[in-house]
């Protein structure tokens, strides 16, 4: 009897003891699960904040796409001291390390549309500006002077000026090859037609010379920002790769920490 006795103290102290390890186990492996659970949710709610001011290019946008990605740093951060001395400590390494990619390209493409806003505020909109008003001193000395050549060539290329910085304006608000393109040819056409123009007076003279090279330097200034955007262009396709293959390790990390999750909670369900 005492031997059945020992043997049946020492059989459930053993298999207390078991219990107790797979429910350590099983709230280790819940804790992993939360931490991978927590890592997918914030970079599906980042990359739809950086996507938005992407479009948007307006900096409250960008704030909150930069606090969306600092929270997600402190997420990874605090699943990598989870997963540590784990098997699943690797995909986190993984995904940390895309991120830190991502957040890379994130700082490119932020820093073009930055750029190019102070391009077009600083540069581009006083050379336009600029323009313009010379433009009408050159209409109102070409008239004076007489020449009925002269009169309807300024007046047909002021009709083309107007139509340039329209497409100028369009690209900016919504950029394309085309339309880059023939802005540019334009303003190539638009700068012959000036320099063709011959007057007498040297008032006159001396605007449109000075007409002329407000033309090549908007073309400059143009030529600038349609670099930015297709470097734009490319940090954003990167970025989209980038933000693919973070989702595809998320998806595979959260599926594995469900799966190690599965077996214990299905033996813990015998005791309980």
């Amino acid at each position: 009897m005492l031997l059945i006795s020992f043997l049946s103290t020492t059989g459930a102290h053993f298999g207390f003891e078991r219990v107790l390890d797979t429910s350590s186990a099983y709230r280790a492996a819940v804790h992993q699960s939360d931490a991978v659970r927590d890592v997918d949710r914030g970079l599906t709610s980042y990359t739809l904040l950086v996507r938005y001011f992407l479009k948007s290019g307006v900096p409250e946008d960008e704030a909150s796409a930069l606090a969306a990605e600092r929270q997600l740093r402190t997420v990874i951060e605090h699943a990598l001291e989870i997963m540590k001395g784990t098997a699943r400590l690797a995909e986190i390494v993984t995904i940390s390390e895309q991120f830190s990619e991502f957040e890379k390209l994130f700082r490119r493409a932020a820093s073009l549309k930055a750029e190019n806003r102070q391009i077009e505020k600083e540069e581009l909109s006083k050379v336009t500006t600029t323009f313009k008003y010379k433009l009408e001193d050159i209409v109102d000395g070409v008239t004076k002077e007489g020449d009925a050549s002269n009169v309807a060539s300024i007046k047909e290329y002021a009709v083309q000026a107007a139509g340039v910085m329209e497409l100028v304006s369009g690209f900016l608000s919504q950029p394309s090859k085309t339309s880059s393109n023939t802005a540019i040819a334009r303003l190539k056409l638009l700068k012959g037609g000036f320099e063709s123009l011959k007057v007498k007076d040297l008032n006159l003279a001396e605007n449109l010379t000075q007409t002329i090279g407000l033309l090549g330097n908007c073309a400059s200034i143009f030529a600038r920002i349609m670099s930015n955007v297709s470097s734009f262009d490319e940090a954003v396709l990167q970025m989209s790769a980038a933000s693919d293959k973070i989702s595809e390790l998320s998806r595979g990390a959260k599926e594995s920490a469900e799966k190690s999750r599965a077996p214990t909670h299905r033996w813990l369900t015998m005791f309980f």
